[in-house]
């Protein structure tokens, strides 16, 4: 499977989705376009494992692709990414995403994740307290996710997760 969709000339409507439960794809690359993602609104939980050639959640916009000023994911609570190899970000896009209800991002065996959004730091996830990166809570107080994400690779987690500690005293 390399996409999700119900045919190339049809829109797939999936305002009502909850849950999405993704392991062992091996040759999906991208979940959804970004017109289809901008109607997830009642999405609550997104677990991705073990698929071997994903490179992001959402897709960049087409050529022609009307603009979107935001995507909302207001109801996703929890963000599960594990084993995903080729995954390198949340969105390619430059999109401004809003996360207001998401508590729990785990990251586990990304190795190319290097941003979760290319938004410029335009996303928002107020109720975002705590990262679990490679088996290791991370406390945001007030950083942006994107930076935990660039240096969730780091060797020396411990040395990052101190770096952070020092940076807010």
């Amino acid at each position: 499977m390399k996409h999700i969709r119900k045919s190339p000339s049809e829109l797939l409507h999936l305002h009502n989705l909850q849950t999405v439960k993704i392991e062992s794809c091996r040759k999906l690359k991208v979940i959804f376009r970004a017109f289809v993602a901008q109607g997830l609104g009642q999405l609550k939980q997104l677990d991705l494992f073990d698929c071997d050639e994903l490179e992001a959640i959402v897709a960049e916009r087409q050529e022609g692709e009307e603009t979107i000023d935001n995507v909302m994911f207001s109801q996703l609570i929890e963000l599960s990414l594990r084993k995903l190899i080729n995954l390198k970000a949340f969105c390619m896009d430059n999109l401004p995403f809003k996360f207001s209800s998401l508590e729990m991002v785990k990251v586990h065996k990304c190795p190319k994740l290097k941003t979760f959004a290319a938004s410029d730091g335009n996303q928002s996830t107020t109720e975002l307290k705590v990262i679990k990166v490679n088996n290791n809570d991370i406390k945001l107080n007030g950083i942006d996710l994107n930076i935990v994400i660039q240096n969730h690779n780091k060797k020396d987690v411990c040395a990052f997760i101190i770096l952070i500690v020092f940076n807010m005293l």
